[in-house]
């Protein structure tokens, strides 16, 4: 094997941890001693050892170490957190050559780790596979770089254009595929948010009911503080009402007062990265996603076109003049996706 695929190695370890590490980043790490992996290692969830303590702890021969290759496609931390520092760890047994995909912009982190390990002698190389460990941990790395979580939007719209009939009331348009693609992503993100009118209208779960994980934070955005919340009180899953007239907390319910969300997301992004929300998944309703769009605050974008539904009158699907849509056929749908993140300099 070469070094490159050692790298993809340590990603598909990484992408294990899919919706349970959060806020922390997707890490995957293994050992290579005379060319034969000795070692795997992932951070499985938060709180949880990282993964290169988790590889070296499963060498059974310590010895082995000291003639050893570890891969990992984060720098190694070199601070106090949850666990305790894996640079440390690395230079405890004596590890010789470190090769790591990208810098971890963490202000704890960012690059003291890579200085660590060569300041006591380890060869450290830095680079391989990072437009792939960087686009694996888009949500991390956008969190720490703008100060923000990565926004996803994503909607279904009728074959002739609607999101939503008229009058409004709760209507499926897409399919199974898209159900399941759907839950798929809630599995994956921090939090996923909603206008009051859809919560009003649809009183949506958004919650992940198929892949297992913690839930994500449900956020409503209600200016006016105008939407029923009983349910959410009594709900396992904790649902934050930002709003411009309270802060306060009811059961599994808080409301957080901004002083301008009728005009401005400015505030609610805010909020979320002081709450260590790296991943925000916003599902409506058309208002609210026009808002996203219109603020240019998006990454990335998902519709699912109906090929057979036409609800010949409606709410209008959110307008986003983007180009380069890469499409996915589904039994029932089209999924057209747009991406326009870009991997943050000095990575």
């Amino acid at each position: 094997m070469k070094p490159i695929d050692y790298i993809q190695k340590c990603i598909e370890l990484a992408e294990q941890g899919r919706g349970f590490v959060n806020p922390n980043p997707l890490v995957g790490s293994v050992i290579v001693h005379d060319n034969v992996i000795i070692a795997e290692g992932w951070h499985k969830a938060y709180g949880l050892a990282h993964a290169e303590r988790m590889a070296i702890d499963s060498v059974e021969n310590k010895e082995l170490l000291r003639e050893s290759t570890l891969y990992v496609t984060l720098e190694p931390c070199c601070h106090f957190g949850k666990t305790p520092p894996c640079a440390h760890y690395i230079l405890e047994h004596r590890i010789p050559n470190v090769v790591v995909s990208m810098y971890d912009p963490n202000p704890l982190v960012s690059g003291k780790g890579i200085a660590l390990l060569e300041e006591n002698g380890v060869n450290v190389s830095v680079g391989l596979g990072r437009e792939t460990s960087a686009y694996q941990n888009r949500f991390f790395l956008t969190h720490h770089t703008l100060q923000r979580p990565y926004i996803q939007l994503k909607w279904a719209e009728s074959a002739d254009g609607f999101i939503a009939p008229l009058p409004k009331q709760k209507k499926s348009i897409s399919g199974e595929s898209a159900y399941k693609y759907t839950h798929s992503l809630r599995q994956s993100v921090s939090a996923v948010l909603v206008g009051v009118g859809t919560w009003q209208i649809d009183q949506p779960q958004l919650t992940d009911r198929l892949f297992g994980g913690p839930q994500p934070l449900r956020i409503v955005l209600d200016p006016e503080n105008s939407g029923n919340y009983n349910h959410a009180i009594t709900d396992t899953n904790q649902t934050l009402v930002i709003n411009q007239y309270q802060n306060s907390v009811t059961g599994n319910c808080e409301w957080v007062q901004v002083s301008d969300c009728s005009n401005s997301l400015d505030e609610l992004m805010g909020v979320l990265y002081d709450r260590n929300i790296n991943s925000l998944l916003v599902e409506g309703g058309a208002n609210t996603l026009n808002r996203f769009i219109n603020e240019k605050l998006f990454d990335e974008i998902s519709i699912y076109k109906s090929k057979k539904i036409h609800l010949n009158t409606g709410v209008l699907a959110p307008e986003v003049n983007v180009d380069s849509w890469q499409s996915i056929d589904w039994d029932e749908d089209v999924c057209c996706n747009y991406s326009n993140w870009i991997i943050p300099p000095h990575i």
